[in-house]
């Protein structure tokens, strides 16, 4: 990995009001293995955030609606397929909820389901774990729902300590997934149900100090036990996995507290749980986000309970800290209290590419999308800058020198990812008639875009902007 090391003045510091990113300049990187993710945050459009995605081979993630709620997301070149494990939770304020249909090909299959059990179109996330993960993740696929005890499928399956892993039926729908050698006192559990149907399954309670001893319930839509296909992935107690934090919401009706601290994992410092209203809860991760960088992947799952909880939104841009804002419905749609269980995969470091310099932007050209006409005073333009000079879709940052000419009058320039509030602070600031540079590492918003706001009393300025490298 090559970290961009600082090549601007001493002032740039001061007027780049993407100071969030200067992290690539003083600090240590961050990534993750054996991991892929992503956000589809359009159901209806099957569209994925380039920012909340990962994909281990540097591709941009793309996902298609094949029918109503059936969903096919591709990571290209990811691996993804044997030794391999994917859990998928709806995402949104609303009571969906969604399943992993299969994966393989370096293709994972999702449904997405109503209260009724009705396919829907819904948003969702995808986190892929391979059995070469950097988190200590444990995993199995729960393929033989009838069946009284089973090893699962070591295609599928995968127990850090090297030991067996065992899935036991202990009643119709009731399952205990035993992983051999790890600690259970404490840790963290993620169920996802599997195939075709509409069931749901969730986490019913873990134990054991010699074996991971983990409970799952499979139901239908009406809250009956019934035999089921799943996927389950566990982080044992007692490890300290990077880059990751986990937490269970013990308490759904306290108005504040810090979880159990057996059942809590995060490097960055304490973990509190807020109830907002009946089941509406916020859950801080104190300074797990190192980069300070929008992304990573969040999920909610339920514990225990006829519900069903998920993510509504995170934040995990601007500070170190992640806020995951979680809600839980019953089976009829209508918040509710509930316990569950969040894991949280903080935004990774980027690598940093060079690009052939390339001017991406120039106003004194003919009009267009990246040329004319100049800028106008008290005036804000947007400039896709991903998929041109050789910057991917999956570019998070750029390096960029902008120069300023031919202003009418004195004024700067506040340069912003796109869809991002305007700082105080400007990059770069001119007299009339100057021509005038600046340079530093900008963060793209979610369509490759920066916006450019004018501040100048009156006329125009003409901007140009080259680039030199991406982080991805």
């Amino acid at each position: 990995m090559r970290i961009l090391r600082a090549t601007a003045s001493s002032e740039l510091s001061k007027v780049l009001p993407w100071s969030v990113l200067m992290v690539f300049l003083a600090g240590t990187a961050l990534a993750h293995q054996g991991i892929a993710y992503a956000w589809i945050f359009d159901g209806n459009n099957a569209l994925v955030s380039p920012t909340y995605s990962l994909n281990p081979s540097g591709q941009t993630v793309t996902a298609s609606l094949q029918s109503t709620g059936v969903y096919l997301v591709t990571f290209s070149g990811s691996g993804i397929g044997v030794g391999w494990d994917v859990q998928t939770t709806a995402y949104g304020a609303d009571s969906h909820y969604c399943k992993t249909d299969s994966w393989g090909g370096d293709v994972v299959a999702v449904r997405c389901f109503d209260t009724a059990g009705n396919a829907v179109n819904s948003r969702f996330t995808v986190l892929a774990i391979s059995n070469a993960n950097d988190k200590q993740i444990s995993f199995a696929w729960a393929s033989q729902p009838t069946t009284a005890s089973y090893s699962p499928d070591p295609s599928y399956a995968f127990n850090s300590s090297g030991g067996a892993i065992t899935i036991s039926r202990t009643s119709a729908g009731n399952y205990e997934v035993a992983f051999a050698g790890l600690n259970g006192v404490g840790g963290t559990v993620q169920v996802t149900s599997y195939g075709l149907g509409n069931s749901s399954c969730f986490s019913n309670g873990w134990g054991g100090s010699s074996n991971f001893d983990a409970f799952v319930v499979c139901e239908d839509t009406a809250g009956n036990p019934i035999d089921g296909f799943f996927v389950i992935a566990i982080i044992p107690h007692g490890v300290a996995p990077p880059t990751v934090a986990f937490t269970w919401a013990n308490n759904s009706s306290s108005p504040s507290y810090t979880p159990d601290p057996l059942y809590t994992y995060n490097p960055g410092g304490p973990v509190t749980v807020i109830r907002n209203s009946p089941g509406d809860y916020s859950v801080t991760f104190t300074g797990v986000n190192s980069t300070q960088l929008p992304g990573g992947d969040v999920r909610a799952v339920t514990y225990a309970a006829t519900v069903r909880c998920k993510v509504v939104s995170w934040g995990s841009g601007g500070n170190t800290d992640m806020v995951a804002n979680v809600v839980c419905f019953d089976l009829t749609g209508t918040p509710t209290d509930a316990l569950y269980q969040v894991l949280v995969i903080p935004p990774p470091g980027f690598e940093f590419f060079t690009v052939t310099p390339c001017r991406v932007i120039d106003t004194r050209n003919p009009p267009g999308p990246l040329g004319g006409p100049a800028l106008a005073a008290h005036s804000d333009r947007s400039f896709i800058v991903a998929g041109n000079c050789g910057i991917p879709p999956s570019a998070q940052a750029v390096a960029f020198n902008f120069t300023v000419t031919q202003p009418t009058a004195a004024g700067d320039l506040r340069i912003v990812p796109g869809g991002s509030a305007l700082p105080l602070v400007s990059t770069i600031n001119w007299s009339a008639g100057q021509t005038r540079a600046n340079n530093g590492i900008g963060a793209l918003g979610p369509s490759g875009d920066i916006s450019v706001h004018v501040d100048q009393a009156s006329g125009t300025v003409q901007f140009i902007a080259d680039v030199t490298g991406y982080f991805q």
